[in-house]
C-alpha cells in the first residue's frame, strides 16, 4: 500500500498485487511514500497536465464483466482530462443502460485511472462513492466548472 499526494489534503491510497494495481481510494492527508516509477505514472495528473500514464493492463481487473470493461474502455476514450459525459451519454455509446453506467462508476476501483468522477447527471453533478465534495475539486482541477 502506498500512498501518493494528490493536491491540498487529498490524496491516493493505492494497493498493489503481483505488480498490478488492486484498487485505489481517496485519503485525506496523504503521505507521498509511493515507489518513484509510481509517482511517475499519476504526474501528468497531479500537474494537472492529463491524465495518468496508466493502461487498463496495469489494473487487475479480476470481477469486472466484459460489459463492464466495455463500459470502463469507453469511459477512458471519450472523456479524457477536462471533459465530462452524461450518464446517458455513455450508456448510449455502450450499448447499456444509464443505471448500468451509474453501477458500474458506483463499482470502480481505480477512480482517476477509470475517471468516474469526470461521468455526470444531464441536470447536475450526479453521485460519486467518495462524496461529491471529492467530485467537484476533482472536476474543477481538471477545469471543469458545473
Amino acid at each position: 500500500m502506498f500512498d501518493i499526494r494528490l493536491f491540498g489534503d487529498v490524496g491516493l491510497r493505492i494497493y498493489l498485487k503481483d505488480d498490478k494495481i488492486k484498487r485505489i481510494e481517496f485519503v485525506r492527508s496523504a503521505s507521498s511514500n509511493a515507489p518513484s516509477h509510481l509517482v511517475e505514472k499519476f504526474s501528468p495528473y497531479i500537474r494537472g497536465e492529463g491524465d495518468p500514464a496508466l493502461k487498463m493492463e496495469d489494473l487487475d481487473l479480476e470481477g469486472y464483466t466484459e460489459n463492464m470493461l466495455r463500459v470502463y474502455h469507453a469511459l477512458r476514450e471519450v472523456c479524457t482530462f477536462g471533459k465530462v459525459v452524461t450518464y446517458s451519454l455513455l450508456a448510449e455509446i455502450t450499448g447499456t443502460h444509464p443505471r448500468f453506467v451509474g453501477y458500474c462508476m458506483k463499482v470502480n476501483r481505480f477512480p482517476i485511472v477509470i475517471p468516474c468522477h469526470r461521468v455526470v447527471g444531464k441536470r447536475g453533478l450526479g453521485g460519486f462513492s467518495f462524496g461529491e465534495d471529492i467530485k467537484r475539486r476533482l472536476l474543477s482541477f481538471e477545469g471543469v466548472n458545473l
